[in-house]
């Protein structure tokens, strides 16, 4: 999580490309009249920080030396770096991470969280997609999407922040779910299986809310509906029936995510929920799936 360290000692996250300058629109202000608009821009280019001059008119500096304008200059662990007057520090030189900046500061996206003094949350997806839940539906979270919580403006921060893709452990063939739930429904095993092997995936107690949505699944195309329009369930519907509040669920379904990508299923994972855009609605991804009640 790059970090520039300011003369205060305070810490800013930086954006993957995260401008400098007087300007209010700017990623990080300083309202100085040394400093231009539009100063400079701090990058990640997939290996580490650099540092471009924007044209400023008193220039940009890394470790007092003057830099080019409009070209990138490595920005390395402890440098400094001179905007007008002020000098920071990059403190740490590891990947932006994916997060949302607003008035009452920088919220780092780790699991499904609710924006500060508001009814909204920001749900994990697959392929690294982050949604965007406002109660009345969802809608995906880009990057720099400006969006309203709370009476207040947020930013989102999401650009070069992708994890690379891992290959599942089992080569070949789709890869299908088989859940085994206790008489009293207290405990619920997973197996993922495929290329003709099966490997249990540890019981946790997020395991029952995946289940419910693969009851789901298998109970609508008993009833012959249709695939595009089988398993789908609206996040009310799945809170009553759970007794779980909404950021409840979803933290839930980011853990079982997480936990299928730790037992080597990155696949599995980015697939196991989907989302209706238009409504607040989800179901199990997996479309092969079987449940053995006991």
């Amino acid at each position: 999580m790059g970090q520039l360290q300011e003369p205060s000692g305070e810490c800013v996250e930086l954006a993957s490309r995260h401008r400098i300058g007087r300007d209010p629109w700017s990623d990080h202000v300083v309202d100085d009249v040394a400093v231009s608009g539009a100063h400079a821009m701090v990058l990640w280019d997939g290996a580490g920080w650099a540092v471009r001059d924007l044209g400023s008119r008193n220039g940009t500096r890394v470790d007092g030396a003057l830099i080019a304008v409009g070209a990138p200059v490595a920005l390395e662990r402890d440098a400094t770096l001179q905007v007008g007057p002020e000098r920071f520090v990059l403190v740490d030189d590891r990947p932006p991470r994916p997060m949302i900046v607003g008035p009452a500061g920088t919220v780092l996206l780790e699991a499904a969280v609710t924006v500060p003094a508001s009814e909204v949350y920001i749900v994990p997806g697959g392929d690294g997609q982050w949604w965007l839940d406002d109660g009345s539906g969802q809608r995906p979270l880009d990057d720099r999407l400006v969006f309203e919580a709370g009476g207040q403006r947020w930013t989102a921060y999401l650009e070069g922040t992708l994890l690379p893709t891992r290959e599942d452990r089992m080569p070949g063939e789709a890869r299908w779910l088989r859940f085994r739930v206790s008489r009293d429904e207290e405990h619920v095993d997973l197996w993922v299986h495929g290329a003709g092997e099966g490997f249990e995936i540890p019981s946790r107690a997020h395991h029952y809310t995946v289940v419910t949505l693969a009851r789901q699944l298998l109970a609508d195309r008993a009833a012959g509906i249709s695939e595009p329009d089988a398993g789908w369930m609206s996040t009310q519907s799945l809170c009553r029936l759970l007794r779980l509040q909404r950021g409840a669920v979803y933290t839930h379904l980011y853990r079982a995510r997480k936990q299928l990508i730790a037992a080597g299923f990155p696949g599995v994972a980015e697939r196991l929920v989907e989302h209706r855009t238009e409504a607040t609605q989800l179901r199990l991804g997996v479309s092969r799936v079987e449940v053995d009640d006991a």
